[in-house]
């Protein structure tokens, strides 16, 4: 399992959360090797990313996309759209983040099932979990624990501890962020 959370303030700009957790499992569970990894990077300097699922498609993927970093936000999504997909990478959720074309923050959710959301110019969080079964349970408790802190950082942070105990396993508490500001005109 792996969490991400992206945020979207749009007078604030973005800010991307993940967990470390790296593991190797067989398709029965079996684990042959663990560790951390870096989930975050930065595509250009105004465009980040983050990934749970399938480690060597999402960075394969992101190297792909930062090597084509002159590009603008809107030709990333598409190379995104039509990176190659094997069965192997089911369950894999991409998300790139940053200020788009038009010089605002956005967030970009891309599924490897094909699906993908686009979202500008409003608040928005998005989460990602693999397995997907633990994204209803982590989303419920980002919520709460924002409204008994009001801080989407310490919320953010809070999930993803709250994440490892759901599945130890694939999932620990160890994170990375990545703040991306708004551009004021």
């Amino acid at each position: 399992m792996s969490i991400v959370i992206a945020i979207l303030e749009p007078e604030k700009g973005i800010t991307l959360y993940a967990d470390r957790k790296w593991v190797l499992a067989g398709p029965k569970g079996k684990i042959y090797a663990e560790g951390e990894v870096e989930k975050l990077h930065h595509i250009t300097p105004t465009i980040a990313c983050g990934y749970t699922g399938s480690k060597d498609w999402c960075e394969a993927l992101t190297l792909v996309l930062s090597q084509s970093a002159k590009h603008k936000a809107s030709e990333l999504i598409e190379l995104i759209k039509t990176y190659p997909y094997n069965g192997k990478v089911e369950g894999s959720t991409y998300i790139l983040a940053g200020i788009y074309d038009n010089g605002r923050p956005f967030l970009f959710g891309y599924k490897s099932t094909g699906e993908f959301t686009l979202v500008q110019d409003q608040e928005a969080d998005v989460f990602a979990t693999s397995p997907t079964e633990y994204l209803h349970n982590c989303q419920e408790f980002f919520y709460q624990d924002l409204d008994l802190h009001n801080d989407l950082d310490l919320a953010s942070i809070h999930t993803i501890e709250f994440a490892a105990t759901q599945n130890p396993t694939y999932i620990g508490s160890n994170y990375n962020s990545i703040k991306i500001p708004a551009i004021h005109h």
